[in-house]
């Protein structure tokens, strides 16, 4: 559905922000918006909710889950940035019933290069600590 266009460069928020228009806000609320995101919280948008949580339980083998992730964050940035200015990688590491989660997004708008990374650890595919997850995001 959104393959070969970008929907915008801005993003709504329901806070006094408003409408969001500066790309490191954009970047960053993207990926907050996925990391809390339910994939069924919504009848109407079902299939098109990205969810890390998703991805993580649906995934049967460290490179499932990989592959999933990496997938949504795409999409889910394609959506807001031109397809060829996307660039996502996923490391997923499994420590006994901890899986560390490795995510780099990479995107280019108005010619600079904005870079988001973020590692999260997740117990049975539930994150950890949200908030914390959330408190690192680091966008260069």
């Amino acid at each position: 559905m959104y393959k070969g266009f970008n929907l915008a460069n801005v993003i709504p928020h329901l806070s006094r922000d408003g409408w969001m228009s500066n790309p490191i806000n954009i970047i960053s609320k993207l990926f907050e918006y996925y990391i809390t995101s339910e994939y069924s919280q919504s009848n109407t948008f079902r299939g098109y909710i990205a969810s890390l949580k998703y991805d993580l339980e649906n995934g049967k083998s460290i490179s499932d889950k990989k592959d999933n992730i990496t997938r949504s964050l795409k999409t889910l940035y394609e959506r807001y940035f031109d397809i060829e200015n996307v660039n996502v990688e996923v490391d997923l590491i499994k420590e006994d019933s901890i899986d560390i989660i490795n995510m780099y997004v990479e995107v280019k708008f108005n010619n600079k290069t904005y870079t988001l990374n973020n590692n999260i650890k997740t117990t049975n595919n539930v994150i950890g600590d949200i908030e914390e997850a959330i408190a690192k995001i680091h966008i260069v």
